[in-house]
């Protein structure tokens, strides 16, 4: 799986049949195996950065994130929303490990 943070600009996004507009201060998910073409708004390209989640594990975090192949796109309300992201990804059974960059 592939969360992709979308922090400018926008783009459409399509999954299968089905398609998302995504703006900047969103963030959507791709998920192995799903059928994904997306593209920068011509306009107001998007600018991202994006985290690869592997692993027995990977589609189990991607739900407690409140993705799913409905919802593949959510809001990033502010910081916190990813901290909370950041943190289900390094946290498993509960072991976390916190990561500090100076």
């Amino acid at each position: 799986s592939c969360i992709h943070y979308v922090f400018g600009g926008s783009g459409d996004l399509y999954i299968g049949n089905k398609y998302f507009r995504v703006e900047s201060s969103q963030m959507f998910v791709m998920s192995k195996g799903d059928s994904v073409m997306y593209y920068p708004d011509g306009d107001d390209p998007w600018r991202y950065a994006w985290l690869s989640i592997g692993g027995a594990d990977a589609e189990r975090y991607i739900s407690m994130m409140g993705f799913s192949s409905d919802a593949p796109v959510r809001d990033i309300v502010n910081l916190t929303t990813i901290a909370v992201i950041d943190a289900a990804i390094y946290c498993k059974f509960g072991q976390c490990v916190y990561n500090s960059q100076s």
